[in-house]
């Protein structure tokens, strides 16, 4: 069931911690799309039963409509709303109610709307899928499978949306926010997850003792460019964020805190990392560079989507690209990630069903065989005690 339930429920959360990520150019989505298909290409490829193959396939399909979805929500964000303004019996709907119009609302409404869509979506095929408890259950076989009929009603669903008042999708965003801030939770815990992972891979090929050994040498070499990228990349937040770009009113002290306490939490972690090493030789830095490294990056993702006190967003058109190139790849290593999670959870079902298939026939022969001497040979004086008396 949690193979079955992660799919879907990763795909939502994504939906919903990227609802203003989508707002997207077609280069970013292309950057988006050559880096997840070349980090999942190893979640469909490998070995395993055909029921693996076609559930580990069935991730990349839904990840695929999940990029159809981010395309349509950020290439046509402008002109979809202002060609579809112009039907008079859509345009009605698509308009924003005047205490909370703006610029940018038809827009913004828009997005929200592929959003709604997209999550009503996987949260049916989650519920669908509660009580699944293998590969094999009728509902695991329709989640990776019939992909006819669920295109259709993922189709149906999007263009649903356009039908309903703008309204309802505003409200909708302040859920997709706070929805948001636990998939980013979610996000880390599933990183430092995969990280460990790596760093005892690395360690075991050398072994504990051996320092001086070339896979030792190797992750003290990734360890020395998280952290020099991690500083580096929060001393250009402080030149990029730290300060107003025009508006005298604007308070940029907000942002100052945040890229401060990150710095914080980054020497934090180094630093007790040291310390793990005492009771923990597995540990060593890399991961505490890689997480740091990690939340560096995603502050700045969250930093590019703020007008305010932004030096990029204010500069020329030709560097206003990155935020959107940021924003692609962060919702791509939050949906691998969460794949990758899942091709874990999967593995381990496969197993547990394997090793159930193995232990049955045995189970089956040992109750079919006949009872013990010892027992039969004890049985008889018992039965034969009534006729000696």
């Amino acid at each position: 069931m949690a193979a079955c339930l992660l799919g879907p429920l990763a795909s939502m959360g994504a939906g919903l911690a990227g609802c203003t990520g989508m707002q997207l150019t077609s280069c970013a989505i292309s950057s988006l799309c050559s880096f997840a298909c070349a980090a999942v290409g190893r979640t469909v490829g490998g070995n395993g039963t055909k029921a693996t193959q076609v559930s580990r396939t069935a991730r990349v399909t839904y990840l695929g409509l999940f990029l159809v979805t981010t395309m349509i929500a950020g290439i046509f964000r402008d002109v979809v709303p202002e060609q579809l303004g112009k039907i008079e019996w859509l345009s009605k709907n698509l308009s924003c109610p005047p205490d909370r119009d703006s610029p940018t609302c038809v827009a913004r409404a828009f997005v929200l709307r592929m959003c709604c869509a997209h999550v009503a979506f996987h949260m049916v095929l989650a519920f669908a899928c509660i009580g699944a408890d293998d590969l094999e259950n009728p509902r695991s076989v329709f989640h990776t499978g019939a992909w006819g009929v669920k295109t259709l009603v993922w189709g149906l669903a999007h263009l649903s949306t356009l039908f309903m008042p703008s309204t309802f999708f505003l409200d909708f965003g302040w859920l997709a926010l706070a929805c948001g801030v636990l998939f980013l939770m979610v996000q880390i815990i599933l990183f430092i997850d995969w990280v460990f992972a790596w760093n005892e891979s690395w360690i075991d090929k050398d072994g504990t003792n051996n320092v001086t050994g070339p896979w030792h040498l190797a992750l003290g070499g990734v360890s020395l460019v998280g952290f020099t990228t991690a500083l580096t990349l929060s001393g250009f937040l402080y030149t990029w964020f730290g300060h107003s770009t025009g508006d005298m009113s604007a308070d940029c002290g907000m942002y100052i805190f945040f890229i401060t306490l990150n710095l914080i939490m980054f020497l934090f972690l180094t630093g007790m990392s040291f310390k793990a090493t005492e009771w923990m030789p597995s540990t060593g830095l890399m991961p505490s560079a890689m997480v740091s490294l990690f939340m560096t990056f995603k502050l700045t993702a969250g930093l590019y989507a703020q007008n305010q006190c932004n030096v990029i967003a204010q500069g020329p058109s030709l560097y206003k690209g990155p935020p959107g190139v940021v924003s692609a790849i962060s919702i791509g290593i939050a949906v691998v990630l969460a794949a990758y999670n899942s091709v874990w959870i999967s593995g381990s079902m496969e197993a547990t069903a394997n090793r159930e298939k193995a232990v049955l026939p045995t189970l089956r022969k040992e109750s079919a065989s006949p009872a013990p001497a010892t027992t039969e040979a004890g049985a008889a004086p018992a039965a034969a005690g009534p006729g000696a008396g």
